[in-house]
């Protein structure tokens, strides 16, 4: 559903108990555009919302347990809220570049599992790299802190 020009996503996603994968990135969504359902779904390992329009993260976003990817990059969201990153615990990869975070919530410390944290382009003020303590430091992550 890449690259359609879409301004929301319909909840028949949630009639695919099975899906694995939701790939909406490029598209014009806005925070309400997105079914609150489809993360409940209990093999959703790979969201990719990058490219929209989102101002907020999509409510009920903390419920996709099964994670492991999260791409919310070129948007123009401004918090992370505290439970994603409680509740996000499996996530490997997440890419919050390009987007308009000045602080990252002080729960990314329980994201044990990630391996891939990318940054770039947001007026971050400040965070502790410590907070991170099993995750390889590319030179991304680096060059924007």
């Amino acid at each position: 559903m890449a690259h359609n020009q879409l301004t929301s996503v319909h909840g028949e996603l949630s009639d695919l108990p099975r899906l694995r994968s939701v790939i909406v990135r490029d598209n014009n969504l806005k925070t309400a555009g997105i079914p609150t359902d489809i993360f409940r779904m209990k093999d959703l390992t790979i969201i990719d919302l990058s490219r929209n329009q989102l101002r907020e993260v999509p409510t009920n976003l903390e419920y996709a347990k099964g994670s492991i990817v999260l791409n919310l990059s070129y948007n123009n969201i401004e918090t992370i809220p505290n439970s994603v990153c409680a509740n996000l615990i499996d996530l490997l990869f997440l890419d919050l570049s390009n987007n308009k975070l000045d602080m990252l919530p002080p729960q990314i410390r329980r994201l044990s599992m990630l391996q891939s944290l990318k940054l770039s382009n947001n007026p971050l003020n400040h965070f502790q790299l410590k907070q991170l303590p099993s995750m390889f430091l590319t030179e991304e992550l680096i060059s924007n802190v």
